[in-house]
């Protein structure tokens, strides 16, 4: 406030401690039910670790498989464990194709999001157009896997 003859008063409003404090919090996102696991597949070593703690980290149980054969004999002996699988595209004993085209004959519901660092873009188009639920590029940030997996997992 002033005291001068022709000056305004003014008055500020500015939000309490509690509604700053709400305002500068991470925007909510539904959580995963604690009955989530992620089957994993990748055969680089790094690659795995950090998307193991990434889901993790977003609240899902993780299986981890370093190859196609792996993979797949999980998959056979915990399928009904199994909410969702994310498929590396490119290792050594199997294409992410391939697996994926094995896992549909194991169960035709099943629900994949493929990933890779290369740019595949045909090979990519043409598992999706085959029933894969998603496609996330390498590198990616945790948000945008949150994001692919609900979409996964929540789509009819």
């Amino acid at each position: 406030m002033t005291n001068q003859k022709d000056a305004e008063t003014k008055s500020d409003f500015l939000p309490s401690a509690s509604e700053t404090k709400n305002a500068t919090e991470e925007p909510a996102r539904d959580e995963p039910p604690a009955d989530e696991t992620i089957l994993l597949v990748d055969d680089d070593e790094i690659n795995i670790e950090v998307m193991r703690d990434m889901l993790e980290m977003l609240g899902y149980q993780v299986i981890l498989a370093r190859n196609g054969s792996e993979a797949l004999d999980i998959y056979r002996n915990k399928e009904k464990d199994i909410s969702l699988v994310v498929l590396d595209m490119i290792m050594p004993d199997m294409t992410g194709g391939d697996v994926f085209d094995r896992l549909k004959e194991i169960n035709t519901g099943v629900r994949v999001i493929l990933s890779t660092g290369c740019s595949l873009t045909g090979q990519v188009s043409d598992i999706m157009n085959r029933g894969c639920r998603g496609f996330i590029q390498k590198p990616f940030q945790i948000e945008e896997l949150f994001k692919k997996i609900r979409y996964a997992l929540d789509e009819e």
